[in-house]
């Protein structure tokens, strides 16, 4: 009885060892040999055989940017250039036909009138009244009685004078003379004078007249004129 039971239980251990040998995986190769430690890539199997990063093809170098072969270089833009043809600045003025007149439709400056009408009189002296040749752009003031006049002339310079009285006030003598030289475009302007006279300068470029006026006893004036002017040639 014994015997019997120690038979059964060596045939279930036989039993499960054959089922636990079927069961594990095999741990060896096609050939028996345990498999070997699987290899990490080595960095030295890139193409050269050098481990820097920047000796393979197209990888950085220093920071910059990779050159790829055949592409032409790009110049930094800069400033732009101007083109003169598109520089209105750039264009000179069209020259000048010699024409100097004003342009159309400006108002036209008419000429000066001179106080001299014709060429130069000829040097002369009168009393009593106004020597020939005298400036006949040179009024006599209102109500006046002439004492002397004269004229001298010296190539195109003109001297002319005269002395007269006249009952008006002195302002008023002025006056007459103001808006007779304004037309003729003299500037007027006030000029020392001596011994209670008012004297009265008026100016047009090279030429000047001045009128000096003193009062009478009898309330009237006593006045001069001096003129040096241009006669046309």
């Amino acid at each position: 009885m014994a015997a019997g039971v120690g038979g059964v239980a060596l045939l279930a251990a036989a039993v499960i060892g054959i089922a636990l040998a079927n069961a594990a995986p095999s741990l060896t190769g096609p050939s028996g040999a345990a498999p070997s430690a699987v290899e990490a890539p080595d960095a030295s199997a890139a193409p050269g055989g050098s481990e820097d990063a920047s000796a393979v093809p197209g990888g950085p170098t220093d920071g910059a940017l990779p050159v790829i072969p055949g592409t032409p270089e790009v110049e930094p833009p800069g400033e732009p250039t101007a083109d003169p043809a598109e520089d209105p600045a750039s264009e000179l003025p069209p020259a000048s036909d010699g024409d100097d007149s004003p342009a159309e439709g400006l108002p036209v400056s008419p000429a000066l009138r001179s106080l001299i009408s014709g060429p130069a009189p000829a040097t002369a002296t009168a009393e009593g009244a106004l020597v020939d040749g005298f400036p006949d752009g040179i009024p006599i003031a209102t109500r006046s009685s002439v004492a002397t006049s004269d004229v001298s002339v010296e190539k195109q310079r003109v001297r002319a004078s005269l002395t007269a009285t006249t009952p008006e006030a002195g302002a008023a003598v002025l006056a007459e003379y103001d808006t007779a030289f304004a037309a003729f475009g003299f500037t007027p302007s006030d000029t020392p004078a001596g011994g209670g006279s008012t004297a009265r300068a008026y100016g047009r470029g090279a030429e000047s007249v001045t009128v000096t006026v003193t009062p009478t006893a009898t309330g009237g004036s006593g006045y001069t004129v001096l003129a040096l002017l241009v006669a046309a040639e």
